[in-house]
């Protein structure tokens, strides 16, 4: 809940026409067109409520996130990611519905 919502140009509220979170599909996060940021410190985002997640590695998570450019080369991490595909939930995907972070 924004507890200082900010008036948009049309009698309206920003953010508006975005959905809720709690109505987000179940593992959203590894559906196709998911965004990731790389964040340097998790200072700034880390909350009570935040859902952190450590993708096992050699999932398929982690493996996008690596972006490795062969298989067994030093993980890259790039800075911006969005998914082509869907992903298959693997490990400690599978035991949550949302993230907030993958670590």
């Amino acid at each position: 809940r924004d507890f200082l919502p900010k008036i948009d140009l049309h009698d309206g509220y920003i953010g508006d026409s975005y959905p809720l979170c709690v109505d987000l599909p179940v593992r959203s996060f590894l559906r196709r067109g998911g965004r990731y940021t790389r964040r340097v410190s998790l200072g700034d985002v880390v909350h009570s409520d935040t859902t952190v997640l450590e993708p096992d590695v050699g999932s398929p998570l982690h493996a996008t996130l690596c972006a490795a450019a062969v298989e067994g080369a030093a993980c890259t991490f790039p800075s911006q990611l969005t998914l082509d595909s869907n992903l298959a939930c693997s490990g400690a995907d599978c035991s949550v519905n949302r993230i907030d972070v993958a670590k």
